[in-house]
């Protein structure tokens, strides 16, 4: 009996340079589109242009070199409102990105008590260090003491760290929820100041 010789195999040919060369360009290209695509519908950057939020981010003017960029998602604000102490942008009434805090909440009943905020009756710490409020607008003192202000349904209030130079919710109110662009994940540029503000 003769033993039968299984058949050759015969490997397939090699692609060559040029074609794992595109290869590799392709997916480097798939890549890059998934990750515009992600930044686009999730992400963006945004300068601070006023002290208003000193010393938590630095901001001068419109095209100041040593102001902060920040990163901001986009995504949360569709799930459920910023909690208090986020940093949200929202847009002004003349188109200007502008960063604040999350200071109140729907429903909430707030009050300027000796620069502190109170809510519900209890008196919050700063949420930064050397933070005092002054009262004005809607939170501006009257006879009988403290003025109180609640938050709308859907609104959140909004407040800049530094109370003196900043426009705020105190003149305008509560903002409403679905008018904020994001919230502030960390801060992009000058490199020596980059953290998560989260």
């Amino acid at each position: 009996m003769h033993a039968v010789a299984a058949p050759r195999q015969i490997a397939p040919p090699r692609p060559s340079r040029l074609r794992r060369a595109w290869r590799h360009v392709e997916r480097s290209l798939a890549v890059a589109g998934a990750a515009l695509i992600v930044w686009h519908l999730a992400f963006g950057a945004a300068e601070v242009i006023s002290p208003s939020m000193s010393p938590t981010l630095v901001g001068a003017k419109a095209g100041d070199p040593n102001n902060d960029w920040v990163l901001y998602e986009t995504v949360s604000r569709r799930v459920a409102a910023p909690p208090r102490g986020a940093l949200v942008l929202f847009q002004n009434e003349d188109g200007v990105s502008i960063v604040k805090r999350v200071a109140g909440r729907e429903g909430e009943r707030l009050r300027l008590v000796d620069g502190q905020l109170e809510v519900d009756g209890a008196l919050l710490p700063p949420p930064a260090p050397g933070v005092k409020y002054v009262r004005a607008g809607v939170l501006r003192p009257d006879p009988e003491g403290p003025r109180a202000y609640d938050v709308a349904q859907g609104a959140v209030f909004l407040l800049g760290d530094d109370s003196k130079d900043s426009w705020d919710g105190r003149y305008f109110g509560g903002t409403p929820v679905d008018e904020l662009r994001g919230r502030a994940v960390a801060v992009l540029w000058p490199p020596a100041r980059w953290r998560w503000v989260w």
